[in-house]
């Protein structure tokens, strides 16, 4: 088994140059299966050597957001981390943080929990910065912390994490908008923007009319049949008013949006 092949892999990746990169995966997966190395073995340097091809199907695939192959290769990656004989790999926490967060951005909670679990270096959770921050984001996410899981999602250090910030994102808006829809009658157009965390008015207007919000006059008239109470300002809701909510949706979601329609609301006022 040659280590030259898997320094051109390595040479394309940092080239950026996926598409090589993924030629060279082909390769390297049929040299694996010659050797019959989709599994460890008692020898430490082939099984290290199919672990590193791997791992680089993991990273190649994220960035060519080729998800079917990217869960391939984080299961096939799996077996070799949970082998005692191997040290551990220098590319286990940012392999493991990816697949969190592609369950994470499935909505499959319990395989995010049952992964998170199995993880067999438990050192991981303390001192692998990818590791900690998607941890992290998916307590912002159960907690209805939407404030939070934006700003995260904004500053993330990570690029590889880019293609799942995409998905958690949407999933968060649509959270929004469900509970949106039954706490308020109408919410100022430019304000809903700021709520949903989208970038312009457009970008509002365009999921309106995917969700059949009608707006008039620069505001966002939710359906009618939304449980809300009539006041002068539709856009606040007594804090003891029972609501028929979505079922995913919880107190921390509806404090959550509450507090951000006010923060939006403010900040309209200062500009």
């Amino acid at each position: 088994m040659s280590a030259l092949n898997l320094d051109r892999l390595a040479g394309f990746y940092d080239k950026k140059d996926w598409q090589s990169c993924k030629k060279e995966l082909i390769n390297l997966k049929l040299e694996l299966a010659k050797e019959n190395l989709f599994l460890p073995t008692s020898d430490r340097e082939k099984s290290i050597f199919a672990r590193n091809v791997f791992e680089y199907g993991v990273l190649v695939s994220i960035q060519t957001s080729d998800i079917e192959a990217f869960a391939r290769y984080a299961s096939q990656v799996v077996p070799f981390y949970h082998d005692p004989a191997l040290a551990p790999s220098p590319r286990m926490g940012i392999v493991t943080a990816l697949n969190l967060l592609y369950l994470l951005s499935d909505n499959r909670i319990a395989e995010f929990h049952t992964a998170l679990e199995s993880v067999p270096e438990k050192s991981l959770f303390e001192k692998d910065a990818h590791v900690v921050w998607v941890m992290s984001l998916e307590q912002n996410v159960m907690e209805g912390a939407f404030d939070k899981v934006a700003s995260m999602i904004r500053s993330c250090a990570f690029p590889e994490f880019s293609y799942f910030m995409k998905i958690v994102i949407t999933m968060v808006r649509n959270e929004i908008a469900s509970c949106a829809e039954k706490v308020y009658t109408t919410i100022p157009l430019s304000n809903a923007t700021s709520l949903l965390y989208l970038e312009n008015t457009k970008e509002t207007e365009a999921l309106a009319a995917e969700r059949g919000w009608i707006i008039k006059e620069g505001v966002l008239h939710f359906p009618s049949e939304s449980n809300t109470v009539d006041t002068e300002d539709s856009m606040m809701l007594d804090e003891d008013q029972q609501l028929e909510l979505p079922p995913t949706a919880d107190k921390h979601t509806i404090q959550s949006i509450r507090q951000l329609l006010q923060y939006a609301a403010e900040m309209e006022q200062i500009v």
